[in-house]
């Protein structure tokens, strides 16, 4: 399986200023945020987003496997810290409709997080969510190409 970043660096191959542009973008953002709390949140996406190759743990992460398994049950499992349920729900909002993200969820993560908090973990999700979108249009793309030479 390839991963996110062979996947950018093989579409792009033509234009390395953008893989270092995406690259420093992503470099930032996992280092900005809680690693726990983005990856939980960057496996929830891949669920959300039904991307399959984005759905396992990274082990470098050092996330407890018993919470990777508790993520469908966020809402209501004890193993997550409130902060971690503030971050969850934001990613949820965000990724099914960003527009109809509530005041409420946002606050949450404010009050969690705190100002620069927030504003590092709103950066970090878009990045890790766009990883993701483009993942799976890449993929798609290689497959039709991939069908049509067959």
């Amino acid at each position: 399986m390839r991963t996110t970043t062979d996947l950018i660096e093989a579409v792009l191959a033509g234009h390395p200023a953008v893989v270092n542009a995406l690259a420093d973008a992503h470099r930032v953002a996992i280092t900005l945020v809680d690693p726990v709390t983005l990856e939980l949140c960057r496996l929830r996406i891949a669920t959300l987003l039904g991307n399959v190759d984005e759905s396992v743990a990274d082990a470098a992460v050092g996330v407890d496997p018993a919470l990777v398994e508790a993520i469908p049950a966020w809402p209501t499992s004890p193993l997550f810290t409130e902060a971690q349920r503030a971050c969850l729900a934001l990613t949820e909002e965000f990724v099914i409709d960003v527009a109809s993200l509530s005041d409420a969820t946002a606050q949450r993560v404010l009050d969690s997080l705190g100002d620069q908090g927030f504003a590092d973990f709103v950066n970090a999700l878009l990045v890790i969510e766009q990883r993701q979108r483009m993942r799976l249009v890449w993929q798609q793309l290689f497959q039709e190409v991939s069908d049509e030479h067959r």
